[in-house]
């Protein structure tokens, strides 16, 4: 609705395209091993080994589930603009830059053109 409000945009739809689904984030916990190895011509190497492991809560009932730390929105991979005004060169960059920003996205990301008639 607030791209309506940019003079000379009139009627605006919007389509956003997302690259895929929402993606549920999972909580971890993490155990680190760390060893240092010599090495029989002098220095050493250190080997680092990093396990992951679900972490689980159990239920009255016994069961256990694992604990989400919440959901992650997939990334916006483009969005196109269509305004009564989108004919206009001036209205066009308005839109274009307020929707880049208002989206968080890359200018290369949003496509203006012009409402059909």
């Amino acid at each position: 609705a607030v791209l309506t409000q940019i003079k000379g945009a009139g009627r605006v739809m919007v389509d956003i395209h997302l690259a895929g689904t929402e993606e549920t984030q999972w909580l971890f916990r993490e155990n680190k091993e760390e060893r240092v190895v010599p090495q029989e011509k002098g220095g050493e190497t250190r080997e680092i080994k990093v396990l992951q492991e679900p972490v689980f809560q159990r239920k009255s009932g016994g069961e256990e589930t694992p604990v989400s730390t919440g959901k992650k929105a997939p990334p916006i991979t483009g969005v196109l603009v269509v305004a009564e005004g989108g004919d206009d060169p001036k209205i066009q960059k308005e839109l274009w830059e307020a929707t880049s920003v208002l989206l968080g996205i890359a200018l290369y990301r949003v496509k203006v053109l012009p409402w059909g008639k």
